[in-house]
C-alpha cells in the first residue's frame, strides 16, 4: 500500500495512459533515502502491467559510477538482449540502445524504470539520454528515481520532475497501520496502558495533596 503520493501517482498514471495510447512520457522522481521512491516505482510498475505495458526495470547499485557503460549493459540484460560490450564510444552505445528501444516498442508499449540513477556512470547517462531523446516517436515511458544530486538532475531538466516530501503525521500513522495491521492496534493499546500506568505511578509517589491542619 502506498500512502500520501496521490498527486505523484496521478501524474504518472497520465504518463502511462499516454504511452499506452502510442505517446511517450519521461519523469524523474527525486527524494532523500528512505522517503519512498522505490515503493512509488513499484506501484507504477504494477499499474503499467495492468495497462499492458511491458516493464523493464533495473537498479543501479553503489560502486558503478566508475564502471563505463555498466547501466547500459544492465538495461540490455533486463530486456533479454545481449549487451554490446564490444561496441566502443558513447555515440555507438547510444545508437545500440536506440535500436533496442525502437525494436521493443515496435510490438508493444514499454515502460523503462531505473532506480538509484545517481549511482550510474557518466558514459551510460550520456548515451542513455541521447537514445531516449531520439526515441520520442515511440510508445515509451521512462521513469527514473534518484537521490538529490544536481550533477545528475541537470541531465533531465526537460523531464517531469517529481520531488517527494516527507509524509505527514497522519499519513505516517496510516502507513504504519497498513504495514503492521492488527499489531498496530495492539502496540497502540500497550503504549496507552503504559502511559496510564506511568501517570498512576507518579500520582502514588506524590501522595495526596496536603489539606489544612484540622488542629488549627
Amino acid at each position: 500500500m502506498i500512502v500520501g503520493r496521490s498527486g505523484e501517482l496521478g501524474r504518472l498514471d497520465q504518463m502511462l495512459a499516454d504511452v499506452n495510447g502510442g505517446g511517450w512520457g519521461r519523469a524523474l522522481v527525486v527524494g532523500d533515502p528512505g522517503i519512498g521512491k522505490t515503493m512509488l516505482l513499484s506501484t507504477v510498475a504494477r499499474r503499467a502491467a495492468r495497462h499492458r505495458l511491458r516493464v523493464i526495470r533495473v537498479r543501479v547499485p553503489d560502486g558503478e559510477a566508475d564502471v563505463p557503460f555498466a547501466l547500459l549493459d544492465e538495461l540490455f540484460r533486463a530486456a533479454g538482449a545481449p549487451a554490446p560490450s564490444s561496441v566502443p564510444g558513447v555515440s555507438r552505445r547510444s545508437a545500440a540502445l536506440l535500436d533496442l528501444l525502437l525494436g521493443l516498442t515496435a510490438t508493444e508499449p514499454v515502460l523503462l524504470i531505473v532506480d538509484d540513477v545517481q549511482n550510474a556512470d557518466g558514459a551510460s547517462l550520456t548515451a542513455f539520454v541521447l537514445a531516449v531523446e531520439r526515441s520520442a516517436e515511440a510508445p515509451l515511458g521512462v521513469l527514473l528515481a534518484a537521490r538529490p544530486a544536481p550533477n545528475v538532475e541537470q541531465r533531465f531538466v526537460r523531464w517531469l520532475r517529481l520531488e517527494l516530501s516527507p509524509l505527514s503525521a497522519d499519513e505516517s500513522v496510516t502507513l504504519l497501520r497498513s504495514v503492521l495491521g492488527a499489531r498496530c492496534s495492539v502496540l497502540g493499546a500497550r503504549w496507552r496502558r503504559r502511559r496510564v500506568g506511568a501517570r498512576g505511578a507518579r500520582a502514588d509517589v506524590a501522595g495526596p495533596s496536603a489539606g489544612p491542619d484540622p488542629g488549627h
